[in-house]
């Protein structure tokens, strides 16, 4: 009998732990935490309709390339492919920044410059976020400007 009163109050111990935890979880709320980079990009939307460029092929008689090629042997290692396998490091990183994405609409424009989400006026490493247009974005530091395009 003492232990069938233990298990029962245990039990009834158990099922109110329950039901309390249940009510408290109900009470709370939880925000999302983001960064304010995070916030900025949730905020972005494009106004308008995207402009869709139909590009054509020109072909022009009469013209050829002034400059000669003569062909590699096979076993002639090629340089541009010898370059696109270097891994960048931090010293490539500050002289040739990649561009991997750009938003822009009438009132916000971001870009995406080695990993990092920039705007108008933000700091790049030793150079200053200047403009940034559909296509390209404008880096200002102590050498002169320097514009960026999708590679």
């Amino acid at each position: 009998m003492i232990n069938d009163r233990k298990v029962y109050t245990l039990l009834i111990a158990i099922a109110l732990g329950v039901v309390v935890g249940v009510a408290v979880m109900n009470q709370l709320s939880f925000s999302l935490s983001l960064s304010p980079q995070e916030q900025r990009l949730l905020a972005f939307h494009r106004e308008g309709q995207a402009a869709i460029v139909e590009r054509k092929d020109v072909a022009m008689a009469g013209t050829r390339c002034p400059i000669s090629f003569v062909p590699l042997p096979d076993h002639v290692a090629s340089l541009a492919a010898l370059s696109e396998s270097m891994p960048r490091n931090e010293e490539t990183a500050a002289i040739h920044p990649k561009v991997s994405m750009i938003l822009v609409n009438p009132s916000n424009r971001m870009a995406v410059v080695d990993g990092r989400l920039v705007s108008e006026g933000d700091q790049l490493g030793l150079a200053r976020v200047v403009k940034i247009e559909r296509n390209r974005v404008l880096l200002h530091n102590k050498k002169g400007e320097i514009w960026l395009t999708f590679e």
